[in-house]
């Protein structure tokens, strides 16, 4: 199990994340993705990236590039 885990990291390790996106959003609703991405032992980023593309998979726009 252990070694899963670490050829996952190491996986995501060489993924480049060189596009930036940002947004404003209300106080209330950043505090409630700060709660959610803690509570999933993520960052706020990994958290709302998680989101997008899973949004965006279900709307059949975005599968990921091999």
């Amino acid at each position: 199990m252990s070694t899963l885990i670490v050829t996952h990291c190491v996986q995501v390790a060489f993924m480049a994340r060189t596009a930036a996106i940002s947004v404003r959003v209300e106080e209330d609703l950043k505090a409630a993705v700060e709660k959610a991405a803690k509570e999933d032992a993520r960052t706020v980023a990994q958290y709302v990236e998680r989101l997008l593309i899973s949004h965006l998979r279900e709307k059949g726009l975005y599968s990921p590039k091999e």
